[in-house]
């Protein structure tokens, strides 16, 4: 939604410094459900010969946004500088609607010039690899859609490129680009960087497809590598989607323990009428951590949504959908014995979203 100067001068600190500007919009989402849930968590395994089972229940029932970061705030701005260069700004922050408080444009804070040769920015913003995630649903981001390396990197600079369908992103950090690392520097810390190509193009107007592949690096977050593939495949009314992707982390960058995975995800979506949508997803993952190349403790975790919405207008909508989680530990402290724990997480949720 476009705004003047009257509306931007809201946002007061901003007013003086928008005049200049050829295009200022003020965008934004508020997402709100009521989620009710339950978890059962279950204990065992054999320590010194003595069975170690236990289990625990809890239930929960709240207000809250229906996936984190989902209630945003932002404003892009853009200068035409002629000979088809421009200059822009982009600001955005989350707002956590249940309760009515924002943290500040911590999701991306950018600066830039866009031209032919595609976009340069420089700041805060997402990384190459997580552009080209997929997912659907209102779940998307409950179900593990952020990868290993961290979705958003700091101190970083940026290149995009899209044309007919062909899309290219990269980035590098400074030694402080890590996620939740502002500094500029530190002892034994390295860039990150990151690189991915997607290209989504039509089948006889009638079936729609894309095919994307991406490698990012973060030795500062203590991911030493992860590379992703994915491919969509769209036949009106239905959408059809794969992902998997492979990680190496370090808990300390250079030491002997490690931590190794995978993740992979299918998902299916149904437009049912012109207003309506269902889809099902499912997302599986498997890590092994290891010291010196032992076998410490393994984790294994598989989720699925299921979801209906319900478009009222363009930019108003209702929800309701089921997710269920549930995580495998086991530990192996030595000597032959190991503990095993289960968590099962149920939670339903209905709810409205609105953009503007």
């Amino acid at each position: 939604m476009k705004k003047s100067l009257i509306a931007l001068a809201v946002l007061g600190s901003f007013a003086g410094a928008a005049s200049a500007a050829n295009t200022v919009t003020l965008w934004g989402k508020v997402d709100t459900a009521y989620e009710a849930g339950s978890t059962k968590t279950t204990t065992g395994g054999v320590i010194g010969g003595v069975a170690l089972p236990a289990t625990s229940t809890s239930s929960t029932n709240k207000v809250r946004m229906s996936n984190a970061d989902e209630s945003r705030i932002g404003i892009k701005v853009s200068e035409d500088l002629g000979s088809g260069l421009s200059a822009f700004v982009r600001l955005e922050g989350a707002m956590t609607s249940d309760v009515g408080s924002s943290v500040g444009f911590g999701r991306e804070t950018v600066i830039g010039l866009k031209g032919n040769f595609g976009s340069v920015y420089f700041g805060r913003s997402v990384n190459p690899v997580d552009k080209i995630t997929i997912g659907v649903g209102n779940r998307a981001g409950d179900m593990g859609a952020t990868i290993k390396g961290g979705d958003r990197w700091s101190n970083s600079a940026f290149y995009a490129y899209e044309n007919n369908g062909l899309s290219a992103y990269a980035a590098v950090s400074t030694k402080g680009g890590a996620i939740g690392n502002p500094s500029e520097t530190g002892a034994g810390q390295k860039t990150a960087y990151g690189v991915s190509l997607k290209y989504a193009g039509e089948i006889n107007n009638k079936m729609g497809y894309s095919v994307a592949a991406g490698y990012s690096r973060n030795a500062v977050a203590g991911l030493k590598s992860e590379w992703l593939v994915n491919g969509t495949f769209s036949y009106s009314p239905v959408t059809t989607g794969l992902s998997y992707s492979q990680h190496t982390e370090y808990t300390v960058p250079g030491h002997s323990d490690s931590y190794k995975g995978y993740k992979y995800r299918a998902f299916v979506a149904a437009d049912v009428t012109s207003n309506d949508n269902v889809y099902l997803q499912y997302t599986g993952e498997k890590d092994t951590y290891k010291v010196a190349g032992v076998t410490t403790f393994t984790k294994k975790t598989s989720t699925w949504g299921l979801g209906y919405a319900h478009s009222l207008s363009k930019r108003t909508a209702v929800f309701a959908d089921v997710g269920r989680s549930t995580v495998k530990y086991k530990y192996y402290p030595g000597g032959g014995d190991y503990i095993t724990e289960k968590t099962r997480t149920t939670s339903y949720n209905i709810g409205m979203r609105h953009s503007f």
